[in-house]
């Protein structure tokens, strides 16, 4: 019974990729999400593999580097989020890709009792090789010879709040 309970009001950490709020084309999301009852205390994540090294410019590494190595404390239902992976792009700076592409992910955390084992699991964590994963659309376009009115204006908005409710399940 003791252990029942246990499990029930103790953190669960988890670390999942998703497709970004950034609606690029193979942009990614990470997030780092307690969704169980209680406080998970000192929330690290490791990766499998070497972190890709591209320099100073790949601020999307060094980003995901600091959510995963800084300690966190995650509340129950709690949910960090940042960048995982930008594709290269020829006509921005910097024009090489930035970020991880696929891996395994370990997350340590402790619950109330500190003093206890660390709660430890793994994941994979891919942007490749997972069939075709849905993201809001952008809703109906107007035709271009609205381009400077004030109905173009009002669709714009639209778009933006319909791919925005998209999102709030994701």
């Amino acid at each position: 019974m003791r252990t029942d309970s246990r499990a029930q009001s103790r953190p669960y950490v988890y670390v999942q990729v998703v497709p970004s709020l950034a609606h690029g084309e193979d942009v990614w999301d990470v997030f780092l999400e307690n969704g169980g009852r209680s406080v998970a205390r000192n929330v690290t994540v490791r990766l499998g593999h070497p972190w890709p090294s591209r320099g100073d410019s790949d601020q999307v590494t060094a980003g995901i580097r600091a959510l995963f190595e800084t300690p966190q404390t995650l509340a129950p239902g709690q949910r960090l989020r940042t960048y995982w992976y930008m594709p290269a792009d020829p006509k921005a700076d910097p024009a090489h890709e930035q970020g991880v592409r696929d891996a395994v992910a370990t997350v340590s955390y402790y619950g109330q009792e500190t003093s206890r084992k660390p709660f430890v699991e793994e994941y994979q964590l891919r942007t490749t090789n997972i069939g075709l994963t849905p993201v809001p659309a952008d809703g109906f376009n107007p035709p271009d010879k609205w381009a400077e009115s004030d109905r173009s204006k009002f669709y714009s908005v639209l778009q933006t709040i319909a791919r925005h409710v998209g999102e709030l399940r994701r």
